[in-house]
């Protein structure tokens, strides 16, 4: 059995709130609206990937300007992206490479006492 925290995003199992929060309590994240990033893409588009001044081969990979079009919320997955909708957010938290969901953010990483705000949240076993 494990226990689950109801978030506004979602329903998520307690441990692996733990290990976002763990992951990200040091990290020093600025509220911004998002923005395209350059992005390193495979010529077949099979892959992509955030370009951040890497070395890569032009043979087999473009370096497109806006070619990254997106971010996921680190614990949530909600997609952060210029485009507004039911689905998505235009801005969040970003430590610039990750990037955290208004409401992730302020819910599961802002806080010193984790413990006691999870405790406070509605919870169930499954």
């Amino acid at each position: 059995m494990s226990i689950y925290v109801i978030l506004p995003t979602g329903d998520f199992d307690i441990e692996d709130l733990r290990e976002f929060y763990a992951d990200l309590k040091d990290s020093s994240f600025k509220f911004s609206e998002w923005k395209s990033r350059p992005a390193l893409i495979e010529k077949n588009r099979k892959a992509s990937w955030l370009y951040t001044g890497q070395n890569y081969d032009p043979k087999f990979i473009d370096l497109v300007e806006d070619g990254w079009t997106h971010d996921d919320c680190y614990v949530c997955s909600k997609t952060i992206t210029d485009t507004k909708n039911e689905y998505t957010e235009t801005s969040g938290y970003s430590n610039g490479l990750d990037w955290v969901c208004k409401d992730c953010y302020e819910i599961v990483i802002d806080t010193d006492d984790l413990e006691k705000r999870l405790s406070k949240l509605p919870q169930y076993e499954k």
